[in-house]
C-alpha cells in the first residue's frame, strides 16, 4: 500500500539540532510529501535562515510563522495538521535527530496493522548525557517494540496511553475523526489523544527500531516547572488522568534510578538525584493544586506563560 506521509515541527530559535533533523530527513528512504514548519517568532527565525534559501534547500517544506503569545501545543500542531495533503504525518520536535535514514519507514510500518492509528518512536540519547539521562529514556523507551489497546490500562496504568510527540506518526483521517489534539493544551496533548484513540477502540504501537536521539539537560528550575505544567494538564483533563495515578509509577522510577546507580558504581550522583526529584515532586505537587494559587505565581512555576493567558 501506498501511504503518503508529511511531517510537522513545531520550531522556535530553530538551532543546529534542527538542521540535522532537516538534513536526515532528506535521507529517509521512504520518500516524504510534504514537511510544514509552525514557526513561532518569524524575526528569530530569520535570524537564523534566509526563508528564500531554505526553502530552496527542502522544496517539500512550507513554513507557517506564529506569535509567540499564540503558541499552544495542541493548537499549533493542529495548524499544521490542517495543511497536510498526506495520509499519514509525523510530528517530531526540532531537536529530535533521525539515528538513521529507516526512520519514517520503520514508523510507516506499524499501520500494516488496520487498528494502528498512533506509531511512536524511540528516543536514545547522545554521548554528552548523564547517566541518569541515559537510564530515563531506556526506562520509558525500550529496545522491543509492542501495541497497546485499552484493554493494557488495567494492567499498565497512564503507561498504556503514553505517547510522545518527540517522534510519532498519525493516521490522518482518525485524527480528523477524533477532532485533533485538545485546544488548549499546557502538555500532554500526544498522551490525551492516545487516551481517546484506546477510548475508541484502536491501537498505539511503539516501534523500538525508529529511533530519534533526543534528550535534555534540565536544572532544578526547570524540572520543578516541568512537572508543574505535568500536573495542571492532569489536572485539566480528569476525563483522561482522574482514577490513574503516576506518582506510583514515579516512585517505581526513582527507586529504579537508585538502584541502577548505586550498581554502577555512580553513588555520588544519588543525592543529586534525590534533589532533582524533590524539585520534580514540588512542581507537580504545586500543579496538582495550580487553581488554588495566585497567576502571578503560576506565571513564576509554568514553563508555557501563552497558555495562562
Amino acid at each position: 500500500m501506498n501511504r503518503t506521509v508529511a511531517i510537522i515541527i513545531p520550531t522556535y530559535r530553530p538551532d543546529d539540532k534542527f538542521q540535522r533533523l532537516m538534513n536526515m530527513l532528506v535521507k529517509q528512504t521512504y520518500p516524504i510529501k510534504e514537511i510544514i514548519i509552525v514557526n513561532t517568532d518569524k524575526e528569530l527565525f530569520q535570524k537564523v535562515y534566509e526563508e528564500a534559501d531554505f526553502l530552496n534547500l527542502y522544496p517539500h517544506a512550507r513554513i507557517l510563522h506564529i506569535k509567540k503569545e499564540d503558541f499552544d501545543h495542541g493548537k499549533s500542531r493542529n495548524l499544521g495538521v490542517q495543511q497536510v495533503t498526506s495520509d499519514y504525518f509525523v510530528c517530531m520536535t526540532q531537536d529530535a535527530v533521525p539515528v538513521d535514514e529507516f526512520l519514517i519507514e520503520n514508523l510507516l510500518n506499524a499501520f500494516d496493522n488496520k487498528d494502528v492509528v498512533i506509531s511512536y518512536g524511540r528516543q536514545v540519547t547522545d554521548e554528552n548525557s548523564s547517566v541518569v539521562e541515559a537510564f530515563t529514556r531506556n526506562f520509558n523507551y525500550p529496545d522491543k517494540s509492542f501495541v497497546k489497546s485499552k484493554e493494557d490500562i488495567k494492567t499498565l496504568g497512564i503507561k498504556a496511553f503514553f505517547s510522545s510527540n518527540v517522534c510519532a506518526a498519525y493516521r490522518k483521517d482518525f485524527f480528523d475523526q477524533l477532532g485533533g489534539f485538545i485546544e488548549p493544551a499546557i502538555f500532554n496533548e500526544d498522551m490525551i489523544y492516545a487516551h481517546a484513540v484506546l477510548m475508541a477502540d484502536k491501537k498505539i504501537a511503539y516501534q523500538a527500531d525508529a529511533q530519534v536521539i533526543h534528550s535534555h539537560q534540565y536544572g532544578f528550575k526547570q524540572q520543578f516547572q516541568r512537572n508543574f505544567d505535568l500536573a495542571v494538564s492532569q489536572q485539566a483533563n480528569p476525563q483522561v488522568f482522574a482514577g490513574i495515578s503516576s506518582e506510583k509509577e514515579g516512585v517505581h522510577y526513582v527507586k529504579k534510578i537508585i538502584l541502577h546507580l548505586w550498581n554502577h558504581k555512580e553513588k555520588l550522583r544519588i543525592p543529586y538525584f534525590i534533589m532533582e526529584s524533590g524539585f520534580k515532586y514540588l512542581g507537580y505537587q504545586a500543579g496538582l493544586r495550580y487553581n488554588r494559587l495566585p497567576k502571578g505565581l503560576i506565571r513564576r512555576w509554568t514553563m508555557n506563560q501563552s497558555y495562562w493567558k
